[in-house]
């Protein structure tokens, strides 16, 4: 049994893939297959591509005539809209125009006036989304949307990789896209995948590790993209019910069995909070969250990360017996 491993850089961030296998003659031909399939998604999915499919939807907002699409890209909105449903509607495609608005794309950022987001308001809103799944069309109805599948397509990609690497001769491994990671098979040692989750105000430390049979994990947080507004740091997840970004939240980790699933719900239960987004994923079998919350600190204390019923049980971490609780008593939080 040997390691192998490949990275390439795809989807604005790198895509890393590593197998152990009995075939190292032909771990390199189901490496690519694995990496050409996150490619299809980017060039289906990519928001920055003005010849992927999303960005031909987003060019035609506002006409009458939908837009076909693949089936990869209608299965992607699918799974969009039902996050949308289940989180109601804190998970939205749609927001980009409140983002833009408030000007993510700078180190100094705007805050938009009332009124400016007032205008806005008419350009969000997945429920106005047009899907025709039996004609595999899409349309938006109104001058101005459009669609950013940044918050699933990942997860996405990293299911269609995982399908890639079914081999007799591979014995388990894991795909990792921008840290959206998911593990399958057997681990190289011990019976369970450990993921490790970073501590938001220390990223080269962890606040623990999540014990896996498989699935995927994403991380949603706003310590690596924001603004700061007259002294006042805002994140880039914004609320598409308040226009606003969400406050009191570091971090959001999803953890669930297929790469759609984490990627998908991590924005939706970081806008949510612990309170709300913990009876969403225990209502939900298989799903599993951890929240890290905001106190204004500069490092983390006891309570202040948070589990749903689920990654109680999977939690570890170092000198830590319990790293998470339900959102109760204050206990230790298992930072280093």
């Amino acid at each position: 049994m040997v390691r192998v491993s490949r990275a390439w850089p795809v989807m604005g961030t790198l895509f890393v893939a590593t197998i152990w296998t009995t075939d190292s003659a032909g771990a390199a031909a189901v490496l690519r297959a694995a990496h050409d399939s996150v490619r299809l998604v980017d060039s289906l999915m990519s928001s920055y591509r003005p010849e992927s499919e999303l960005s031909r939807v987003n060019a035609g907002a506002g006409n009458a005539a939908p837009v076909p699409v693949s089936p990869q890209t209608m299965t992607v909105l699918q799974k969009a809209r039902l996050y949308w449903r289940l989180s109601s509607g804190a998970f939205d495609p749609t927001v980009g125009p409140i983002v833009d608005a408030w000007g993510f794309d700078r180190v100094h950022g705007r805050r938009p006036t009332a009124r400016a987001l007032d205008s806005l308001r008419v350009l969000v809103g997945f429920g106005a989304v047009e899907l025709d799944t039996l004609a595999r069309t899409v349309r938006l109805p109104r001058p101005g949307m459009r669609l950013d599948l940044g918050g699933i397509a990942k997860g996405y990609a990293l299911d269609l990789a995982r399908r890639a690497l079914v081999s007799p001769a591979i014995r388990g491994g894991s795909v990792n896209l921008g840290g959206n990671v998911l593990v399958f098979g057997r681990p190289p040692a011990g019976t369970r995948w450990r993921v490790a989750i970073v501590n938001p105000l220390h990223r080269e430390s962890t606040i623990g590790e999540l014990a896996i049979d498989s699935g995927a994990v994403a991380t949603s947080g706003d310590y690596e993209h924001y603004v700061v507004i007259d002294g006042t740091r805002y994140g880039h997840l914004i609320d598409p019910r308040t226009a606003m970004p969400a406050r009191g939240i570091l971090s959001a980790t999803a953890v669930g069995p297929l790469g759609e699933w984490s990627d998908g719900l991590s924005a939706a239960i970081f806008l949510l909070g612990p309170a709300r987004g913990r009876a969403l994923v225990d209502s939900i079998p298989g799903l599993a969250a951890v929240w890290v919350i905001d106190r204004g600190q500069r490092s983390l204390n006891a309570g202040d990360v948070v589990c749903s019923t689920r990654a109680i049980r999977m939690m570890r971490a170092r000198g830590a017996r319990r790293p998470c609780t339900a959102g109760g008593a204050r206990r230790t939080a298992g930072s280093s």
